[in-house]
């Protein structure tokens, strides 16, 4: 917003525009054009139909971008046992939300609202108490789209499943509609399965580009 009103206020110091800039308590009317004119390096227009502020970086014309914020976090629910096959994290409602929304913490899953570049952060940490799994402990954290796996991270060698964490994190490209989850997988096969620690157990989904 505030490189917004520099650019307008830098704008509206020139005399020469054939339109003129109109300034009211609801609105403000900016001089328009339909066809971008010659490029000159620093030369910044208002074209429509597209309704964009361009600017001129010497060669070519550029439009001026906007990122919508779009994304969220939330925590895994602290007791929740996880049996040893893939299954999805149950998470609670959204710690911090921006955009659109898209998280439910009913389908535990993110329908990502605008297509763009999304960075993602995932971790899953163990909290079952058994001082060794009984064999050589592994888990295995998925970043699932639309039923499909798209990213995985196995930690390995895990001697204790108290405090074991797997994480996983990228920048992806997410078309809108696209329904994001997370999935856990380990071989701890004590009664009850494995249950989460939440302070380490969490999904963050945020727009970037």
């Amino acid at each position: 917003m505030r490189l917004f009103f520099t650019i307008l206020l830098w704008l509206l110091s020139f005399t020469g525009f054939s339109q003129t800039w109109e300034l009211t308590p609801d609105y403000i009317k900016i001089p328009s054009v339909s066809t971008l004119p010659d490029c000159i390096a620093g030369r910044t227009v208002f074209k429509i139909p597209e309704n964009k502020l361009y600017t001129c970086d010497g060669s070519t014309w550029r439009p001026l971008q906007v990122v919508q914020q779009e994304g969220f976090t939330a925590q895994a629910y602290c007791c929740q046992p996880y049996p040893n096959f893939p299954s999805v994290v149950d998470f609670k409602e959204a710690e911090v939300s921006f955009g659109s929304g898209g998280f439910s913490s009913v389908y535990d899953s993110y329908t990502v609202p605008v297509t763009g570049l999304y960075s993602v952060s995932a971790s899953f940490t163990s909290s079952s108490s058994a001082s060794t799994p009984g064999s050589t402990f592994f888990m295995t954290i998925y970043l699932v789209k639309n039923g499909e796996v798209v990213r995985m991270h196995v930690q390995n060698n895990l001697v204790s499943t108290s405090n074991a964490t797997a994480q996983l994190t990228d920048m992806l490209l997410f078309k809108a509609g696209d329904v994001i989850q997370i999935k856990i997988a380990h071989n701890y096969s004590a009664a009850g399965g494995l249950i989460p620690n939440n302070l380490g157990s969490y999904l963050s989904i945020f727009k970037i580009y």
